[in-house]
């Protein structure tokens, strides 16, 4: 201690900067950067020379060390609740991934994992001698022990979700999405319990909210992506849930591709999905259909409008109609935000004072469009996307002679609904709705009307 100060290293926001973490001992620092890569990698800092170690300690050539700036911290960095230093880092990948930093504790996790094959474990020390212990998979939910290091005995502790049985929930299958322009987007797709390899059966593809947000996790109802998948599932459907470029958590060439193309390349990898999914041979081109809330309703009101012919249906939820009324009202919950506007005008790539580009891909704008049936569902405290935007949908329809085929507004919700009762109806009218326009009885035709195909 004592001395001058000096500087180490420029942690500024430009690519590639150095986010501190936790020291190492004396001389070294622990840091996470995507210097000289596209993902985020955990690695050593030596204070006194400011030279990062020449290979990263933990990295995933897919996956980045999630680093949430908006909140100053590192949720890919597990810390010791006494000592508070890293003791295991994190990667949302593919499949959750866990590298241990202290050498008894990795140890202990390889145990363990060989004691439950096909699940992910997860450690926590205490205060005490004893480690908590999780264990989980896509299909089994979580499963609390706790390990005394001493004894050497593992006791459950609980199970967080008894009323599920195995067998309820089907596989999340991991995807690699190419799109169109060369990025490859890593996915998950849920095919109905029972499926034969190469049957054909409806899907939807649901698009996740944010958009700049990894929504879909591996693991059992991580998401209301992952939970809608399995309801639909459940009754005979795959579901496809890909990311797509803006999503987090994978890349800066991943992030950095969707600053601008929002209505534009975003929904261009939103029918390459669709595309992947029959290529796949699980998905019938006749019956796929789209769907998502938020973000998602915005991206499924769009594809209805910018390829009418490709989905058979939409279902889009708590919707974005019309951007540039999104972004000048004052009903919104950053309506009086010059930043959050300015940030969402270079998402859809605006360029000087205009609305042109807005215009250009507002659904709102272009209802004619629409010819396949269309559920669309909103909260009518949403402040987040108001009911204006939603209005503008149903309205500008039917003063078009055209309804959309469902309509529900809950009374006492935002957004998103969070009452049992109205998630579960939200849930019966989706399922109907589906199975009205692309059940396995019924195809499409040129006009946009169904016929039945065999009986029922």
């Amino acid at each position: 201690m004592g001395g001058p100060w000096r500087e180490v290293a420029d942690l500024g926001l430009q690519s590639g900067a150095i986010r501190p973490i936790a020291p190492d001992g004396e001389d070294k620092l622990w840091v996470v950067t995507s210097k000289g890569r596209d993902t985020s990698a955990l690695y050593k800092l030596d204070l006194k020379t400011g030279a990062l170690d020449s290979t990263p300690f933990v990295d995933n050539p897919r996956f980045d060390i999630h680093q949430d700036a908006a909140r100053g911290r590192v949720p890919g960095l597990l810390l010791h609740p006494v000592t508070n230093k890293p003791f295991a880092v994190a990667i949302n990948g593919d499949v959750p991934e866990l590298y241990y930093l202290d050498d008894d504790l990795d140890t202990l996790h390889r145990g363990l994992q060989a004691t439950f094959p096909g699940q992910q474990v997860s450690l926590q020390p205490t205060t005490g001698s004893r480690v908590l212990v999780s264990v989980s998979s896509d299909v089994k939910p979580q499963q609390v022990y706790f390990y005394d290091q001493q004894t050497k005995k593992l006791t459950r502790e609980l199970n967080t979700r008894p009323d599920i049985k195995d067998g309820d929930l089907q596989p999340l299958r991991p995807f690699l999405l190419k799109t169109r322009d060369g990025l490859e987007i890593p996915g998950y797709y849920v095919l109905p319990k029972g499926h034969q390899a190469g049957k054909r059966v409806p899907t939807l593809i649901h698009i996740h909210g944010g958009p700049q947000v990894r929504a879909d996790s591996h693991g059992p109802l991580s998401s209301s992506g992952v939970i809608e998948a399995q309801v639909l599932a459940s009754q005979g459907f795959a579901v496809v849930l890909p990311n797509f470029r803006i999503t987090p958590g994978m890349g800066r060439k991943i992030y950095m591709s969707g600053c601008g193309p929002v209505g534009t390349k975003m929904s261009e990898d939103h029918e390459d999905a669709m595309q992947w999914a029959v290529k796949a041979g699980f998905a019938d081109p006749q019956r796929v259909c789209i769907g998502g809330s938020s973000y998602g309703g915005y991206a499924t009101l769009r594809a209805l409008t910018k390829t009418p012919d490709l989905f058979a249906c939409g279902v889009a939820g708590l919707v974005v109609s019309d951007l540039e009324l999104q972004l000048t009202s004052q009903s919104t919950d950053f309506g009086g935000s010059a930043e959050a506007i300015r940030h969402w005008r270079r998402m859809i790539g605006e360029k000087g004072t205009g609305w042109e580009q807005s215009r250009a891909v507002s659904p709102a704008r272009q209802l004619g469009q629409i010819t396949s049936p269309l559920m669309i569902w909103a909260g009518r405290d949403d402040f987040r996307t108001p009911l204006e935007q939603y209005e503008r949908v149903v309205s500008g329809m039917k003063a078009l002679g055209k309804t959309p085929d469902v309509m529900m507004v809950k009374d006492g919700e935002a957004h998103g609904y969070r009452k049992p009762e109205n998630v579960l109806d939200l849930y019966e009218q989706m399922v109907l709705f589906l199975k009205r326009h692309i059940g396995t009885s019924r195809t499409r035709v040129t006009s946009g009307e169904l016929t039945d195909q065999s009986a029922p």
